[in-house]
Parts: structure tokens; C-alpha cells; sequence
């Protein structure tokens, strides 16, 4: 629940659907990505810069969210939301070495609060970033120059929500969309506008990663969840990241910030064919699956965390809760689906929801039960939970049937990460605000902390390391080959932050750069967004710039 504390080239297609149509450029070259976002008219430009060396992905798409190749398909690079890349040219002596590459345009219109993608094979054969805007448009940008490949706008952003509240303006495309390799396309939702400019409707689009056509929509006021929920515009917000696994698309919505307005969670899924989409929703009203990471998988199961409900009973309704979905979304209501805190009736009230980030799927080989699901609450709590049995409403003063960690008195909405180093499975996560972490070792503090799965410890959790991250970024993990080199990656973002990429030594939290000089600063970074890897480069989307920083 939002309360008053929180947020929230190749031409291949000569015709869209009626949402779009082509047009030609107004310029091209290393300078053309400055260009004005389209008006409202849906069109799609296209712009090819000749260079570049083709690549080949070696798989097939997404399966289970994992990416192929160098290719970041979805957000945190992974449906487990790890954020974690394998990049050899990434290692503990060249991390210190990088910055800002003058020499990448990376410029387009708009508000960022999704994180870029990228496809090695993209248009024409060659590597393409994607980044999407809240002026409800889609850039594909070259690898190499950071040039405009195509732009395609699906309609007028809303500036209100229409509902009485939210703090998002314009509002377009909010949540990081997916990418789907066997059919090529991106899948993202964007508000709309009527003609007193609030949002008009939720649709789900998919768009074509070669040109940007659009290849299908889909009007989510159109589904009714089982129960008779209907689809209420106005008040839903799409701020999670969407996932793509099975074929289908899978987009959570939750509320805005302030809560007005009767909203559900919400999961819809639709098959890539844009054909028979179906949606879930809570029992209770603002029951919000409102977290960054948005719903998460293990590459059969969905898994969705829920905020605090509106019931003023003491019944349980499906808020603070812990889901698993099956394909579909469908949702069997067993206990061995579902998990919610003995106390969470308190956290209901005191607006400590369970779905601050979204969940962690997580396999821990020094761990009994080793497959893992984790929640990230507004508590500042870490809850570890057994995977193939949820296990229900937990028994009383039981937080967690794993464990459960309080790692800050600060809300955790940003998006955590985790890796398996050595045998040992760590989880790095920066709470939202200016709280120091909790349990820190001797010596050690700061607002970024990382913990270990660890079953001695009595939570089966304990803190390694915190550190001071110079901003409220979501953190992302590199490797040079899945074991060795782990860094820990922190933008300092949000006006009077660092505006720094920062770096720590994932299993110490030894410091591996602060970042460099002055000149390597980006404004205008969200911390919503995440660092992401790409053939030795690291990237940070801000508004009207992507950023990249490579080794000098």
C-alpha cells in the first residue's frame, strides 16, 4: 500500500498496427539521438548507423528469464532478479579503471525510471541498447555510437493519474520491460492519456526489436480477475518489472503513491501471441504488487509479494503476502503457495509491506532447503523462505520458515541482488533513505549491506559487510567468469547523491572504486534503475541519457 511515505538500420515493416504507422528520420549519425520524442500519433522512426560488427546470440530467448550471450533481457538480467552479469573483461583491476566514454551519444527524450536492456543480435545484425521513457516511448539505441537505430512513441503519456494522487508526471512506461529472443520482441506496459490528460487506460504492448513496429496490444481495463475484479485504470500503477517466462509475459500492478482510489495486486499474463490474455488479483483491495523487481521465477513458477490491504478486519485477505503463481497466471490458494508473517496484520497497519522490491529466487548450494525464495519488506527485514512450501500464514512470533533478517530501519524498495561465490550465496541490498544498516561487523556501517546465506547463523542469515553507497541506487554484481572478480555496483542517484558509479568487492566490501573524478558524474539517475554489464562496458540509464563507461 502507497502511503504518504513512499513512491512510488533496417526498415523490416512497411505498416504497424492502427496504434502506429513509420516515418522517416530527421537525421542521423552519432548526433541524431537528441531528437524530440513523437507527439501522440504512435509513429515510429527508424535510423541505422552503418558500423558495427554482427553478433549472434547462441540460444533462443528467455526460458526461465536467462539471458543469452552477453544479451540483458529483462531486469537484473535474470526472472531469479539476481542482477547478476559474467563479463570477462569486468575484473577487480579494470573496475577502477572505468569511465565516462565520451565517445557514447546515449542522448533521447524523456524521463528513465526502467533499466536499459540490450540484445547482441539486435537490428541489422548488430548490438542495440533499449530503453524505455515515461513520454510512453522506446528507444533502440547502437551499441557502439549510442546513436538512434528507431524510436517508436504507442500514445500521449498521462500527466495526472485521474485518481487524486501519485507523484509520477508525465506517466508512460515505468516498469523495465522484457525481451524475448524467439520472437523478437519487447514487451512493456504504458498509460495513456484521455483529453483531460489522466490516465485513460493500461496497455500492454509489443513491439519488435528489430524496427519497432508495434506487433500487438493488449487493454488491461479489458480483463476481469477470477471473483469479478475488474481492471480500474486510474488508480493501477505498473511500476515492477515485467517478466517473461513459458511464452508468456508476466506485469504486476500495484498503487500510486497517496493510495487513492480502489486498486487491487494485480498479475496479468499475456502469451507472446498477444492472444488470450488472463489476469489474477488480490481478494482485498490495495493489496499492491508495487515492487521494482516485479514478479520473479525459477523458470516454472511466478512469484509475486503483496503490500498492506484495506480490510480493517484481522482476516487474512491475500495483503503482505508471498505468492506463488502457476503458469497463467493462476493462483491454487493451498498453503504450500502462499506465505505471510505471524505479525502481519502489524505490518498491514503499519504500512511495512512485504512488497517493497519484489521477491529473490535464489539457489544456495550451502543451504538446506537450497531452493529459496526471498521477500524484501518495508520493515527492513530480509525473509527467507523454503521454495516448494511456502508454508502459509507462519506460526506465531515465526517471521519466516527459513528465516528472517532486519538488515536497516529504513523501507528496502530498491531492487536487491544476489551471487553464489565459493559455495557461499550472498544477497546485497541498499534500503531506500538515509538509515544506516543493522548489524554491521566491528568497524563497518553505511546504508549498503551485504549478507550471506549462512546455516549456522540462527536466521540462517549474517551480515558480511555494509558500506556507505553515495546515493539510494539499486545494486547489481558482476563476475569475469561466475566465481571469480565479484564486484558489488552502486550509482549514487537521486538529486544530491554522488552521481558516481561506485564498486565494492562482493565477498569483503573492500571499496574497488569510488567512482573516479568529477567528470564521471550522471544526472538524473532514478533509483529504480540498475547498472548493467555489456562486453566490458558498464551502463546507467538516467533521464535523456543512457551513460557508458568503459575501461581507459
Amino acid at each position: 500500500m502507497l502511503r504518504a511515505s513512499r513512491l512510488s538500420l533496417l526498415f523490416l515493416a512497411s505498416a504497424c498496427s492502427s496504434a502506429g504507422s513509420a516515418t522517416s528520420p530527421d537525421g542521423g549519425g552519432a548526433d541524431g539521438g537528441g531528437r524530440a520524442d513523437a507527439a501522440s500519433d504512435g509513429h515510429v522512426v527508424n535510423v541505422r548507423d552503418s558500423g558495427g560488427t554482427a553478433k549472434h546470440d547462441t540460444g533462443t530467448g528467455n526460458d526461465g528469464g536467462d539471458p543469452v550471450g552477453a544479451s540483458v533481457l529483462q531486469f537484473h538480467n535474470h526472472g531469479s532478479r539476481d542482477g547478476t552479469f559474467i563479463d570477462s573483461a569486468i575484473t577487480l583491476t579494470t573496475a577502477p579503471k572505468l569511465s565516462l566514454d565520451p565517445s557514447f551519444a546515449g542522448t533521447f527524450s524523456g524521463n528513465v525510471y526502467a533499466s536499459p536492456l540490450y540484445v547482441e543480435n539486435g537490428p541489422g545484425g548488430h548490438g542495440a541498447f533499449y530503453v524505455a521513457t515515461q513520454n510512453g516511448t522506446v528507444y533502440a539505441l547502437d551499441e557502439t555510437t549510442g546513436s538512434v537505430v528507431w524510436q517508436t512513441n504507442v500514445g500521449k503519456s498521462a500527466q495526472n493519474t485521474g485518481a487524486g494522487c501519485g507523484n509520477i508526471s508525465p506517466i508512460g512506461i515505468t516498469g523495465t520491460p522484457a525481451i524475448d529472443l524467439t520472437t523478437r520482441l519487447i514487451v512493456f506496459d504504458s498509460a495513456t492519456a484521455d483529453s483531460q490528460n489522466n490516465v485513460a487506460t493500461h496497455s500492454i504492448y509489443a513491439l519488435s526489436i528489430d524496427d519497432g513496429s508495434i506487433a500487438w496490444q493488449v487493454d488491461a481495463s479489458t480483463l476481469t480477475a477470477p471473483g469479478g475484479t475488474t481492471f480500474s485504470p486510474q488508480p493501477q500503477s505498473q511500476r515492477g518489472a515485467v517478466l517473461i517466462v513459458g511464452g508468456i509475459a508476466y506485469l504486476g500492478y500495484g498503487g500510486y503513491y497517496g493510495d487513492c482510489g480502489t486498486y487491487h495486486g494485480w498479475v496479468i499474463g499475456v502469451p507472446l501471441t498477444g492472444k488470450g490474455a488472463k489476469g489474477w488479483a488480490t481478494t482485498v483491495p490495495k493489496a499492491g504488487i508495487w515492487g521494482v523487481g516485479g514478479p520473479a521465477s525459477d523458470g516454472q513458477s511466478i512469484f509475486v509479494t503483496t503490500g498492506n490491504g484495506s480490510d480493517s478486519n484481522m482476516t487474512w485477505a491475500e495483503s503482505e503476502g508471498l505468492f506463488r503463481l502457476d503458469p497463467g497466471p493462476t493462483f491454487t490458494s493451498a498453503t504450500a503457495d502462499y506465505f505471510a508473517a505471524y505479525n502481519w496484520y502489524a505490518l498491514d497497519q503499519g504500512d511495512k509491506d512485504l512488497s517493497g522490491s519484489g521477491p529473490l529466487v535464489i539457489d544456495a548450494p550451502s543451504m538446506t532447503p537450497s531452493a529459496l525464495v526471498m521477500a524484501q519488506g518495508k520493515d527492513g527485514y530480509l525473509y527467507l523462505i523454503d521454495r516448494s512450501n511456502l508454508g502459509g500464514i507462519a506460526a506465531q512470533t515465526q517471521l519466516a520458515n527459513v528465516g528472517a533478517l532486519q538488515v536497516s530501519s529504513g523501507e528496502i524498495t530498491n531492487g536487491g541482488a544476489w551471487a553464489t561465490v565459493g559455495g557461499v550465496t550472498y544477497v546485497v541490498v541498499r534500503p531506500n533513505g538515509t538509515q544506516q544498516a543493522i548489524g554491521c561487523p566491528s568497524g563497518m556501517s553505511g546504508d549498503l549491506v551485504a549478507v550471506k546465506l549462512d546455516p549456522t547463523a540462527k536466521e540462517k542469515m549474517s551480515v558480511v559487510w555494509c558500506a556507505s553507497s553515495g546515493g539510494v541506487g539499486s545494486p547489481s554484481i558482476t563476475t569475469s567468469d561466475g566465481n571469480k572478480d565479484p564486484i558489488v555496483w552502486a550509482f549514487g542517484a537521486d538529486p544530491g547523491q554522488s552521481g558516481l558509479l561506485a564498486a565494492w568487492n562482493l565477498t569483503t566490501g573492500a571499496q574497488v572504486t569510488s567512482g573516479g573524478a568529477a567528470s564521471n558524474k550522471a544526472s538524473n539517475v532514478r533509483r529504480f534503475t540498475t547498472p548493467i554489464a555489456a562486453h566490458g562496458r558498464m551502463f546507467v540509464a538516467g533521464d535523456g541519457q543512457l551513460y557508458a563507461y568503459k575501461a581507459n
